[in-house]
């Protein structure tokens, strides 16, 4: 049943009902149960568990005073409530919330469970919101991985994900621009969650989460980018689109910090893992880049995927599985030995200087410039591409770590221009 004592789903075949618990005055209440969603990776929709969803839960009758208990569900989405000897009944709700994300429906709508229980056989819980438990559990999992990859942490993400609304619409945003609701917060709908379900294709839904939270760890953990909320336009942007250097330099950003957590998995389509979007050369869907550089129009440097290819490169090494058949060794091997660390390379982003002054970058030419340390790329870029803009000197607030400027030359030349 629904309501008040939250979604209530049968017990799985095999679980059983483990044992009857009450209250007794010497021996307290002990609430047990699972939290599970519907995973629509499968076409049957099974329930699996939710683990690392917290549970907050109150002790009462038969006390003065209530108690305050706070758990979390483990393995297969189980939990246990542990009230003192006295009080006879729990109630509590389960929410999709840890230190990395809070995961909530549409308009910050409830997505979790909640309960009343005087005891009983475990509790079967589902999910109100099967789409935002999976946006919830992708982040636990991957936000962890960036913290460690790239080196800087940040604070915990909001995420409003639609169970039925296509035109809630995919983004990021924070109060600085587009009259965000929130402080740090993802929207997304069902759409753009699960990986195989309906007409979606594989690693679809994860990497479409992980690069919305790219956008907020770019802004949060490692500058406030100077972005310009117009510069990717009203009708959206293409992965392989040219667009203004604003919208490019965020998004192929928020892509290549999606692709490193991700690693070898996105090898499958449509993003073509490292062997494709290195090559910006991807056979699926429809409308996808299909041939090596240079991108559509030439000119990479306006192109989000080009910009995401560049920057893999710039930390890729000789172990990456990078060939078109998921070996390594084979693509592009004259750039993988650059390995540049991705805390490396961020560091470069936060702490450079362009003239002086300059402090949040808005485009991918002005990053080259921080990569290689000088100019001097703007007397090559300059003859493939009139959007490059000229700069006088480039310093760096902190000390960063050193890169090689000549491999980081080729890196651009070939991704962003087609340059062997």
């Amino acid at each position: 049943m629904f309501g008040s004592y939250g979604p209530f789903i049968p017990k799985p075949p095999g679980t059983g009902d483990g044992p009857s618990t009450t209250a007794t005055a010497s021996t307290g209440l002990t609430v047990t149960g699972y939290f599970r969603y519907r995973n629509w990776d499968s076409t049957s929709g099974p329930l699996t568990g939710v683990p690392g969803a917290k549970v907050q839960a109150t002790c009462l009758g038969g006390m003065p005073n209530p108690t305050y208990v706070v758990t979390l569900t483990g393995l297969g989405g189980a939990f246990s409530v542990n009230c003192p000897a006295g009080y006879q009944y729990v109630s509590a709700s389960v929410l999709l919330e840890n230190s990395y994300v809070n995961a909530l429906g549409e308009e910050a709508a409830f997505a979790g469970a909640f309960f009343v229980s005087f005891g009983g056989p475990p509790l079967q819980l589902q999910a109100a919101n099967d789409y935002a438990a999976r946006v919830f559990l992708d982040l636990a999992q991957y936000v962890p991985v960036v913290f460690t990859k790239f080196g800087y942490t940040k604070g915990q993400v909001a995420a409003w994900v639609s169970a039925s609304n296509p035109a809630y619409g995919i983004n990021w945003c924070s109060p600085a621009f587009f009259n965000c609701p929130g402080t740090d917060l993802i929207r997304s709908n069902f759409q753009r969650v699960f990986q195989q379900a309906d007409d979606r294709v594989k690693w679809d839904g994860l990497f479409v989460t992980l690069h919305e939270y790219g956008h907020s760890y770019h802004w949060y953990a490692v500058e406030n980018w100077a972005f310009d909320a117009g510069d990717c336009g009203s009708s959206g942007h293409g992965f392989e689109q040219a667009t203004p250097l604003g919208c490019a330099f965020p998004e192929g950003i928020a892509f290549w910090i999606s692709m490193v957590a991700v690693g070898s998995t996105v090898d499958h389509s449509p993003y073509g893992g490292d062997w494709g979007l290195e090559l910006n050369l991807n056979n699926y869907p429809a409308g996808f880049p299909t041939n090596p550089p240079p991108p559509p129009d030439n000119d990479g440097v306006r192109v989000e995927a080009a910009v995401a290819a560049f920057l893999y490169d710039v930390i890729d090494n000789g172990t990456e599985l990078d060939g078109p058949n998921n070996e390594t060794g084979t693509a592009e091997p004259h750039l993988d030995n650059l390995a540049a660390s991705p805390n490396g390379v961020l560091k470069r982003l936060r702490y450079c200087r362009i003239n002086g002054s300059v402090t949040k970058l808005s485009g991918l030419d002005q990053f080259v410039y921080c990569l290689e340390g000088n100019t001097t790329a703007y007397q090559q870029a300059s003859y493939l591409s009139p959007a490059w803009r000229l700069y006088s000197t480039i310093s760096f607030e902190q000390s960063v770590p050193p890169i090689n400027s000549a491999m980081v030359r080729a890196a651009w030349e070939y991704n962003l221009y087609g340059i062997p």
